[in-house]
């Protein structure tokens, strides 16, 4: 449940607590059906990475597939993609071990000097 969730969680970001985040994160980690087997861990549940500003994620060709299957299940639960990426790159991760790299994002906030300028 949400309240139990709130217990636990040390999460500040306000869209965590909402249906569209932990709400589908829920429904998944009860969701007992084969097609979520390869997002379990060897105990049977299904662990959660955190958030994170998700506009887009490269991914090559060769891992589409294993891509698409670990963010299948999200979308089916209605995860939105902020909260999807870190489980779905952290999955096929762990499949592939492959490496992954993050680049800074030219995301503001801030209106008055950056929003919405050149430098941005």
């Amino acid at each position: 449940s949400f309240e139990e969730w709130n217990k636990w969680s040390n999460c500040e970001w306000g869209h965590s607590e909402k249906d569209y985040c932990s709400g589908g994160q829920l429904r998944m980690a009860t969701d007992l059906s084969p097609s979520l087997d390869k997002l379990r861990e060897p105990d049977g549940s299904i662990l959660f990475t955190g958030y994170g500003q998700s506009d887009f994620m490269f991914v090559p060709t060769h891992l589409a597939d294993i891509f698409e299957e670990a963010a299948t299940p999200h979308l089916k639960h209605g995860v939105w993609i902020e909260c999807a990426f870190p489980k779905v790159l952290d999955n096929v991760i762990q499949r592939t071990q492959t490496q992954h790299r993050m680049i800074p994002l030219c995301t503001s906030w801030d209106y008055g000097t950056i929003r919405d300028k050149k430098q941005m």
